[in-house]
């Protein structure tokens, strides 16, 4: 995976479909997925089909995706974050290690993000 995602920051154009492959590898990639987000730019094509993919798999392995979401939720990557609030409004959940933060003011939501999360 993170050969993947090192290839995925190159410019040029790819011929992979990242979609499939990502959830032919089943909902381990969740995790994943989340912890090498950050090299991905989320105006990307790139980024839009990984996410594409968290989702699909989220739905399959709902437990996984929830403790992958608290452990990412928090992240310093813009990215990331934006992937984990979409999880989260895939799954409708709210995790309480992302509202706990929110409580106590440590959560770094992105400025258009408000309290999205189901």
């Amino acid at each position: 995976m993170s050969i993947l995602f090192s290839w995925l920051t190159e410019e040029d154009t790819h011929t992979l479909d990242l979609v499939s492959e990502l959830i032919h590898l089943g909902p381990k990639v969740i995790p994943v997925g989340l912890e090498h987000g950050y090299k991905l730019k989320p105006e990307t094509e790139a980024y839009r089909d990984v996410l594409e993919a968290l989702k699909r798999l989220a739905r399959e392995d709902p437990d996984l995706a929830v403790k992958a979401i608290a452990a990412y939720a928090l992240s310093s990557n813009v990215g990331v974050r934006a992937m984990c609030r979409a999880l989260c409004r895939t799954l409708e959940v709210f995790p309480a290690t992302l509202l706990e933060s929110l409580i106590e003011g440590r959560a770094n939501p992105l400025p258009s993000a408000g309290i999205d999360c189901v």
